[in-house]
């Protein structure tokens, strides 16, 4: 800046008309703000996350059809790994704009994610049978990263075809 206005001074002295460059420099700012606004967007989106901590990382979100973990937030992006080893690097101002799931976060404390697990066998089987089955076969032996409450249980979703679909 400071070379700017010793250039507009001399320029001044030799006689250079200044007020010429006046609309040239608006010119060039509405040039420069347009040429910007999508990265001063993703600066200013990547604050706000960060002040407001709607996301954080570690979270679990769902954004655009990505689902995964947010590895990151930077001024201009958002990393978030999937289940499938992918980068997924979102725009600030793409995470803001969009419908944002975080999952298994309430109050601000973590908390279980309910996943299901889908399954069919034939509609003879006695749906009270399998229910109380699959329930005792998950409950029997702790898995790996699977909380203790709420408990799992089995349900009856639909029967179509001579195939009974349930889920755990």
């Amino acid at each position: 800046v400071a070379l700017l206005v010793a250039a507009i001074i001399l320029l001044a002295r030799h006689g250079f008309d200044v007020k010429a460059l006046l609309p040239t420099g608006a010119v060039l700012t509405a040039v420069v703000g347009l040429a910007l606004q999508q990265t001063l967007g993703n600066v200013v989106g990547g604050l706000s996350l960060q002040l407001d901590k709607s996301v954080r990382v570690d979270d679990w979100i769902s954004v655009d059809g990505h689902y995964g973990r947010v590895s990151a937030i930077r001024w201009r992006y958002t990393a978030i790994e999937t289940n499938d080893f992918d980068t997924v690097i979102v725009p600030n101002a793409q995470l803001l704009a969009a419908k944002l799931l975080v999952r298994g976060r309430r109050n601000a404390q973590n908390a279980p994610w309910r996943r299901w697990i889908r399954f069919r066998l034939p509609y003879d089987a006695p749906s009270a049978e399998v229910i109380a089955l699959v329930e005792q076969a998950i409950k029997a032996e702790p898995l790996t990263n699977v909380a203790l409450t709420p408990e799992p249980n089995a349900l009856l979703e639909s029967l179509e075809d001579g195939v009974a679909h349930y889920a755990l």
